[in-house]
């Protein structure tokens, strides 16, 4: 497939050094013409979706592994599968109000 970066926001470099704490995982995937689907999805299955679709893992050893061992760890997961991008923007939203509320972030 086609890889894109994409140049961040000026109000996103104005953020650039505030720390963030991630409160969800999302692997989504498209099929034209699907039903939204949600799964919840293990921890340990999450670590090895990251860690598989990191590509710099392998160059980062044991601090990769501990980086994502936390974030699977800590954060729900959810494998979202969707053929409507507006319906599967607004699942994640839910996902994520739901996410910040359990933890009493603003």
């Amino acid at each position: 497939g086609d890889v894109a970066h994409l140049a961040p926001s000026e109000s996103s470099l104005g953020d650039l050094h505030q720390a963030v704490r991630p409160a969800l995982l999302v692997f989504p995937q498209f099929r034209a013409g699907a039903p939204l689907s949600l799964q919840e999805v293990p921890a340990y299955e999450a670590f090895g979706k990251l860690a598989f679709n990191s590509f710099n893992y392998h160059l980062l050893g044991p601090v990769a592994f501990d980086v994502v061992a936390t974030l699977a760890e800590r954060c729900p997961a959810y494998a979202i599968e969707y053929g409507d991008i507006e319906a599967a923007v607004a699942c994640i939203r839910a996902l994520l109000a739901e996410a910040v509320a359990r933890e009493g972030r603003a």
